[in-house]
């Protein structure tokens, strides 16, 4: 029958977009190659993943882990097109270093907030 959606597509969506849109707080921008990210790392979990994420034609891998003394964002793209890749991480100690790939961050713009809150913003390509 014409309409019907036999697995109910729309049920299982309902069930992963929160948990997509409330713990990565996730923004694609497909027409500007942007993606912005606010991950939510909640009291009691040590990491969380986001896997395929597209972004127009850009498919990323997205990881959260808890560290030592903060917190550790791995981003990896997979296919497509380089994207800029906005950061905004929500955290409960003032920001001291950020790094891309072990290394100081160089080639973006790193805005450290005084309060709970810091963002990064670089191009992943």
């Amino acid at each position: 029958a014409a309409g019907i959606c036999p697995d109910q597509a729309w049920s299982a969506a309902m069930a992963v977009s929160p948990a997509v849109e409330g713990l990565w707080g996730v923004s694609p921008n497909a027409l500007r190659q942007a993606l912005a990210i606010s991950p939510w790392l909640p009291d009691g979990w040590d990491e969380m993943a986001l896997r395929r994420l597209r972004v127009g034609g850009t498919t990323l891998d997205l990881r959260l882990r808890r560290k030592e003394g903060g917190q550790v964002l791995q981003v990896s793209r997979l296919q497509g097109p380089p994207i800029r890749l906005t950061a905004s991480l929500r955290l409960r100690a003032a920001i001291e270093t950020v790094l891309l790939n072990d290394e100081p961050l160089g080639g973006g713009r790193a805005v450290f907030d005084t309060g709970e809150q810091a963002e990064v913003q670089f191009m992943l390509g």
